[in-house]
């Protein structure tokens, strides 16, 4: 097998189209007349009650939006909003599926 001499995987995905062009264009969420589609959970923050989004979570910042990507989306579940089903495609919907499947069963 070949072996690569100073290659740098982070620096060559820099130079990609991915990298310039389809990650900047990246919207924080998508939303339709019943849906909102997000990576984490919107943008809110957590205190001793429990998680709370932010009443105007659609005007947050890049930086709120971005911390809100990391949110796990089921420990924000209680957290309602606006009659909308939120769609969240972080990896916490699949832990928390297979969790409520075991205590099911």
């Amino acid at each position: 097998m070949a072996k690569i001499k100073n290659f740098d995987f982070a620096e060559e995905a820099k130079r990609t189209p991915y990298y310039q062009k389809i990650m900047p264009a990246m919207k924080d969420y998508y939303e339709t007349a019943n849906y909102v589609f997000v990576h984490g959970w919107v943008p809110g923050f957590f205190n001793k009650l429990g998680y709370n989004y932010f009443s105007d979570w659609r005007e947050s910042s890049a930086q709120e939006c971005n911390a809100a990507r990391w949110f796990n989306g089921m420990a924000c579940i209680p957290a309602t909003l606006e009659d909308k089903t939120i769609v969240c495609g972080h990896w916490h919907a699949s832990c928390w599926n297979a969790e409520k499947w075991i205590a099911e069963s």
